[in-house]
């Protein structure tokens, strides 16, 4: 297993966000996770779903991946004017056809914390070779880390499945907020969570080489699931 350290991005400022129009529309949309998503769905039917469910005219649907159990589909999803529902509410179940083929239940789930594994691109089986995992740091967000300041460009998502095509490209989150924390859990119990998290990886029929990129926290994480 092989380790990559980044950088973090920085947080755009607020003042800045408030006074570029560009930018503002930008802070108006929201991108979550989407579990769940029926095997037999394409990029355009969730959309189509997502588009009825929320009144979103234009969801952006970036990425449709098949999950590690290989019982659905894991996407992001950007809503360009997130109404202020979806502002508010972290989590999401919404109710399918439940007569649907090979589909686990009958929800798929959105979320915005991006917690556990998530996969972001998935070779074809004959040309995937290596898996590469992504961990941010302390407070960080596993999605948000790795997106460019004041849009939507994910490079890990956007970008290295065209430089790798040959590797699954995955995040993984995790709580470390600080502030307001009452949270006792220690570098031990981190690296615990993570090592289960890639329990299913490396039980699978095919084990594959796999590429860490981490941050300050996240490196640490690492570091003690490999002792």
């Amino acid at each position: 297993m092989a380790e990559v350290g980044v950088p973090k991005n920085t947080q755009a400022q607020t003042l800045e966000a408030a006074t570029n129009p560009t930018l503002n529309r930008l802070y108006n949309s929201k991108t979550f996770r989407i579990r769940g998503v029926p095997l037999a769905w394409d990029l355009k039917q969730l959309q189509g779903f997502l588009q009825t469910f929320t009144g979103d005219t234009k969801p952006r649907v970036s990425s449709l991946a098949l999950e590690v159990n290989k019982r659905s589909q894991t996407a992001t999803v950007t809503f360009m004017k997130a109404s202020q529902q979806l502002q508010d509410r972290k989590i999401w179940h919404i109710l399918v056809s439940s007569d649907l083929d090979q589909i686990e239940d009958d929800s798929i789930h959105l979320d915005d914390g991006f917690a556990g594994i998530t996969t972001l691109y998935r070779p074809p089986p004959d040309e995937h070779i290596i898996d590469i995992i992504a961990i941010s740091g302390i407070g960080d967000h596993a999605f948000g880390s790795f997106k460019e300041r004041g849009g939507n460009y994910m490079w890990l998502r956007d970008a290295l499945p065209r430089d790798i095509p040959t590797a699954r490209i995955m995040i993984y989150g995790y709580n470390s907020t600080i502030a307001n924390s009452t949270s006792m859990q220690n570098l031990e119990d981190f690296a615990t969570s993570f090592r289960d998290s890639l329990l299913p990886l490396i039980r699978s029929d095919s084990i594959r080489p796999i590429i860490f990129i981490d941050h300050s926290l996240g490196g640490l994480i690492v570091k003690q699931v490999r002792k």
